[in-house]
């Protein structure tokens, strides 16, 4: 299959400027047409492909507590054994996307023209995780160097605080990332690759919540000493939180990377804070912003994505589904 992607664009700019021709963009000239299109479609549907399951079994789960719907004649142990599987289920999308995470911090420490080299690392989301540190969070987020921007020694001392308060805020979010890779990565691999889970546990009470343990054949030499992991309703929950919390987290960083690339890659003095501003804060960061993008343009581009399979390739496809059928074993 051959990838595609057209570029279209607008130019949007802070003072007056003559249109660039496609050829002279940045785009083009660092041979960012796939990376950019990547980014753009993780940004619209990438979030969504991850979480659209997980709203609709929210709904369903309100249906199977109420026990009304399709729910109403099943027998709480078949409820409990849903309630589990739904727990699972939030589990699952939540290491998939602090891997989403990962691979992507991983990505944008480099130059992107490496990024989709890059996004393809076999490294672990841990390993990645512990080793981001302020250096690469200033490539992560496309800083400018303090020292060459137009502005006060007292704005460079300021803004530099801004970031480092943004740094910090992002790294206890990959702090946080890590303890829960810690508790439940293992559980996770048990479950994606050829899943040793073992299901159908009693609710159990601790600490006055109804709960379940979950246990999964972790040991191959010992395999019936069995580790597991701990859910319930108030954990569902928190997991939720965190959820939503990391897909919001993805999308500012591929937003401002899309940014960076649509104007011209020219490094930010700061594009966006993620900790709560004070009125004055917020004032002062304006007006340095305001001053140090004096000129900066950007370019606004809409990306349509083409792809092509050839014919042998489709002809593989072909041949499996067609003798797909007579292959399937019938009662």
């Amino acid at each position: 299959m051959i990838f595609l992607p057209i570029l279209t664009w607008n130019m949007m700019t802070s003072t007056p400027s003559t249109t660039d021709t496609s050829a002279e963009h940045f785009i083009f000239r660092k041979g960012l047409q796939a990376t950019f299109a990547f980014l753009k479609s993780y940004q619209e549907l990438g979030s969504f492909a991850r979480t659209y399951m997980l709203k609709e079994h929210a709904a369903m789960f309100e249906k199977l507590r109420a026990s009304t719907d399709q729910f109403a004649n099943y027998s709480q142990v078949q409820k409990d054994y849903i309630e589990v599987l739904v727990y699972v289920e939030l589990l699952d999308r939540l290491c998939l996307i602090i891997e989403d995470l990962a691979k992507l911090l991983h990505a944008l420490q480099f130059d992107l023209q490496a990024f989709l080299q890059s996004i393809l690392t076999e490294k672990n989301p841990q390993n990645i995780l512990k080793q981001i540190d302020a250096a690469k969070w200033q490539t992560i987020l496309r800083y400018a160097p303090i020292d060459k921007l137009g502005i006060s020694d007292n704005d460079k001392l300021f803004l530099s605080d801004i970031r480092q308060r943004n740094i910090e805020r992002l790294s206890t979010v990959v702090g946080l990332c890590l303890d829960f890779l810690k508790l439940h990565w293992p559980f996770f691999i048990r479950h994606k690759h050829g899943n040793t889970i073992l299901y159908g546990l009693r609710p159990t009470n601790i600490k006055g919540e109804r709960s379940f343990m979950v246990p999964a054949v972790f040991n191959q030499k010992h395999p019936d000493k069995m580790k597991g992991i701990l859910i319930n309703n108030t954990i569902y929950q928190k997991w939720q939180v965190l959820l939503n919390g990391l897909v919001q987290m993805i999308q500012w960083l591929i937003e401002r990377t899309i940014v960076f690339i649509e104007t011209e890659g020219e490094s930010f003095a700061e594009y966006q804070t993620y900790f709560p501003l004070k009125p004055e804060e917020e004032a002062r960061i304006e007006r340095i912003l305001k001053l140090c993008n004096v000129g900066r343009k950007r370019i606004n581009v809409t990306v349509n994505l083409v792809a092509t399979m050839e014919q042998d390739a489709l002809q593989k496809f072909t041949d499996f589904y067609g003798k797909f059928d007579n292959s399937l074993i019938h009662k």
